[in-house]
């Protein structure tokens, strides 16, 4: 269960930017063009999901399965300690 939270939060997190959908319509030319399968909205979501799997992809193939499921869980415990106390 605390994996499928933490998956939840980080595909909230990647699609916010949903807020933007409305007023990006609006100035769109044509706005018929924000819908269907070669829209704006359609493509830009598809680049999305693309960009996050390619990076995730090559993040498993670099880092292995010893990384955690959110970057901040991959930090130090303290992490003023490791940046500050070390320098």
């Amino acid at each position: 269960m605390k994996g499928i939270v933490l998956a939840a939060g980080g595909l909230i997190y990647s699609f916010e930017g949903q807020a933007m959908v409305l007023p990006l319509e609006n100035k769109l030319k044509y706005p018929r063009d924000m819908l269907g399968l070669t829209g704006v909205l359609t493509t830009s979501m598809n680049f999305i999901i693309i960009i996050y799997s390619f990076i995730g992809f090559f993040g498993y193939l670099t880092f292995g399965p010893n990384v955690a499921g959110s970057l901040t869980l991959n930090l130090p415990i303290n992490l003023f300690e490791t940046n500050y106390l070390t320098e």
